[in-house]
């Protein structure tokens, strides 16, 4: 396992860099520590080679992961969901046309048209369309919620590369979502719904096996499945502390 990346001034100055020309990437001074973090979870590097794959990046914040993977895969079509307004227009102000973005919430089954997004405790990336993720506290200000658009996941296209972080919704998108035949690499994180972390990274597990990707490793508590033959089931508790944060 990789160790986590630590960014030189330069590497922050790169990423939020706004002079007329050059690289551009606004984020709240809060979100740059999430960089290294990224980096580290989804360790680009070990990723396998893909020709102009499409991403779909399901709870894009303002798109650090769709920024590594247009940097990972040259040529991708990256498709982001965000459904917080303000952080949508974040990440439609950081990649104008490169990015196909999406101002929703993706869920299934979608029962409704909107719904309550629930902000976070301690960052808006915390928003959740759910009301019972502990980590061990309640992650989500109950009496604070925006109404936001929803999207049925059995109705996204298909990807070859599909990263999914809605604080407490991935399964049941995972469930959802028609294409995961096609999917080669998979990357989830784990929330903590209802208190139970191991509980939901083996359903998580679960259904990637069911469809033929392989849970390689897990990072942080982010599930890694690449697409090839069978690994060792990967257990979410134990000397790398997930039980607590």
């Amino acid at each position: 396992m990789t160790e986590p990346h630590t960014m030189t001034d330069d590497e922050v100055e790169e990423y939020v860099r706004t002079s007329e020309g050059e690289p551009r990437f606004s984020c709240a001074r809060s979100l740059l520590q999430v960089f290294p973090q990224v980096l580290y979870e989804y360790d680009f590097d070990t990723l396998p080679a893909l020709d102009r794959p499409t991403v779909l990046d399901i709870g894009a914040n303002v798109g650090i992961f769709s920024w590594f993977a247009l940097m990972k895969w040259p040529g991708a079509k990256v498709i982001a969901y965000e459904p917080h307004p303000e952080t949508c227009r974040d990440l439609r102000g950081n990649f104008g046309d490169l990015v196909e973005v999406h101002e929703q919430a993706v869920t299934h089954p979608k029962t409704t048209d909107r719904a309550r997004l629930f902000e976070g405790v301690h960052a808006r990336s915390e928003c959740s369309l759910r009301d019972d993720v502990r980590w061990p506290h309640v992650s989500q200000n109950l009496e604070r919620w925006t109404d936001v658009e929803l999207v049925d996941a059995k109705h996204l296209p298909p990807c070859q590369v599909l990263k999914v972080d809605t604080e407490g919704n991935e399964v049941p998108i995972l469930s959802g979502y028609k294409h995961l035949a096609q999917v080669v690499v998979m990357l989830v994180e784990v929330h903590a719904v209802g208190g139970d972390l191991n509980a939901e990274g083996e359903r998580i597990q679960d259904i990637g096996r069911r469809a033929g990707l392989t849970p390689v490793d897990l990072i942080g508590t982010t599930i890694r499945f690449i697409r090839k033959a069978a690994a060792p089931r990967i257990l979410l508790a134990g000397s790398n502390g997930l039980g607590a944060r």
